[in-house]
């Protein structure tokens, strides 16, 4: 079974980090911020059809949120 249909919303929001950091110019820190969303991505295709524990559930949630905030910080900001 995927691992989106058991957990679409953290599916969606890793996703969506990889897309944004995909777009940034290399750089360490951008380097850093892919390894850290790759490690995520692999602990939740190991959870497979099992829901992990919520502390465990919780803390890659929290981690998926500091990633997109940290791309955030470093997405250059757009004239107007």
């Amino acid at each position: 079974m995927s691992t989106t249909r058991h957990f679409p919303a953290l599916a969606v929001a890793i996703r969506t980090a990889g897309e944004r950091l995909a777009r940034l110019p290399s750089s360490p820190h951008v380097v850093c911020l892919r390894s850290a969303l790759s490690l995520v991505e692999a602990e939740v295709l190991a959870w497979k059809s099992i829901a992990p524990p919520r502390p465990e559930y919780e803390k890659v949630a929290k981690t998926v949120l500091a990633i997109h905030f940290a791309v955030g910080q470093v997405t250059p900001r757009r004239r107007r």
